[in-house]
């Protein structure tokens, strides 16, 4: 593939799995556009190792900035879309506030799907190669599903994936997930209960951040692949042994 005709948008770009994904893409040679919140000593740090990206701020609690974003997607052409900001609070429903399931929803699955949509009405003006990739979570995969406002908005993506992928085929866009295992331990639940998940995964290993970019990358170069949910979590959403 070429990736010098590569579009991509990464959101979350700033920090954490989102940088290294925009570094992966970055290195081979694509031109990646990050999408951050507010985190402005991060992006500094980046534009001085990789000048050529193009940075896009965006809060994804405030509708008229999402719009922005969208139009954005539009002006520039952008032909890949990674969703992969997102919050975690780890919470049953019963706990969730009302406006704390409306954040998630919010920046969960909103402005994902508003950011999907911008990026098939391009699909359809042109009919090109698109491709849009979600970063899930390997839970949805399970028997059932724990309660809580971040599954519920991770589930409504997934469920929009599937949608996407059927309506916008015609437009050679093809949409795909990814449910991550442990990689990175959410700030809300910190290393010392990520390394007590570790030994109970099948392959008894952490996710490598390499793994998830690798099959991100596979996703956009495989043309016969849409609607799929891809899990890389060392074997996570088998339960426990």
């Amino acid at each position: 593939m070429d990736w010098s005709k590569r579009k991509i948008l990464v959101t979350g770009g700033a920090i954490r799995v989102g940088s290294e994904i925009v570094r992966y893409f970055y290195n081979l040679g694509a031109e990646v556009f990050v999408h951050y919140r507010s985190n402005h000593d991060a992006i500094n740090q980046t534009q001085e190792i990789m000048p050529k990206l193009h940075f896009l701020q965006a809060d994804f609690t405030h509708e008229a900035e999402i719009q922005q974003l969208c139009q954005l997607i539009k002006e520039e052409n952008i032909n890949t879309l990674v969703n992969n900001a997102s919050i975690y609070e780890h919470y049953n429903l019963s706990e969730n506030s009302t406006d704390a399931q409306k954040k998630h929803l919010q920046i969960n699955f909103y402005a994902p799907k508003k950011l999907m949509e911008a990026i098939a009405d391009n699909a359809q003006r042109t009919c090109g190669d698109f491709n849009i990739i979600n970063i899930l979570d390997q839970v949805l995969l399970r028997d059932s599903l724990p309660q809580g406002a971040y599954y519920q908005s991770k589930q409504a993506l997934w469920h929009a994936t599937c949608e996407f992928a059927k309506l916008y085929s015609r437009y050679n866009c093809k949409v795909n997930a990814i449910a991550p295992g442990p990689m990175l331990a959410p700030e809300i639940i910190g290393n010392n209960r990520m390394g007590k998940t570790i030994p109970t995964l099948p392959l008894k290993r952490k996710v490598a951040l390499a793994d998830l970019n690798k099959t991100i990358a596979f996703l956009i170069e495989n043309n016969s692949i849409t609607g799929a949910i891809i899990p890389v979590d060392c074997g996570q959403h088998l339960g426990e042994i």
